[in-house]
């Protein structure tokens, strides 16, 4: 997998658009997306903070991924899921003005928007930068692989699936969630298509 300057760059830049998607997303309030729901039902299950339920699934993702989709993944899957927390510390402080200028709905659906575009866009970037991608896409592409399915169905089933476990665990689902589930595989895909054409 591929260590050098570019792909630095790309591994920052798309941590920190995950942590602006992180910040977005809570403070529109209208859905979290399906890791999120999956993690936070994780935790209720445990019984345990919601961190404890993030690093349970982290854990179990990356042991998925060594065993089924290695090829897929590299340094910057683990450079990504270490330094997101530390994004979204970083961020809300600087977001907090603008995404709490307004509390109308048309205002939090503009950040559930925009949430949803860097969601992807963190995603892609990781896919094009060749040196790990995220554990899910991991999987989803390797699933892809194997079946011939697009990767945007891949990831539209695996994220609804996700969210139905997490939500018969305990995790909180409401209409923006549903969303999540239908768009972010789709923008993602159509994403890294369009980086891999234009930043060849």
């Amino acid at each position: 997998m591929k260590f050098n300057v570019k792909s630095v760059i790309i591994l920052i830049l798309a941590t920190v658009c995950v942590g602006i998607c992180v910040v977005d997303l809570v403070y529109a309030s209208l859905g979290s997306d399906s890791l999120t729901v999956f993690e936070e039902g994780l935790a209720h299950l445990l019984n345990a903070p919601i961190g404890v339920g993030t690093m349970t699934y982290n854990i179990v993702a990356i042991v998925l991924c060594i065993l089924f989709a290695r090829k897929h993944i590299g340094w910057a899957t683990i450079a990504n899921a270490l330094l997101v927390g530390v994004s979204v510390s970083l961020t809300e402080p600087l977001l907090l003005p603008f995404v709490t200028m307004s509390d109308s709905l048309l205002f939090r659906c503009l950040i559930f928007a925009l949430g949803l575009f860097f969601c992807a866009l963190g995603c892609a970037l990781l896919i094009y930068g060749g040196a790990g991608m995220n554990t899910l896409d991991a999987l989803c592409t390797t699933v892809s692989d194997k079946t011939g399915l697009a990767f945007k169905y891949v990831r539209i089933i695996a994220d609804a699936i996700l969210m139905l476990a997490g939500y018969l665990m305990g995790g909180k689902v409401s209409v923006g969630s549903l969303v999540c589930i239908l768009t972010v595989g789709p923008l993602i895909s159509w994403m890294a298509d369009l980086l891999k054409k234009t930043l060849k």
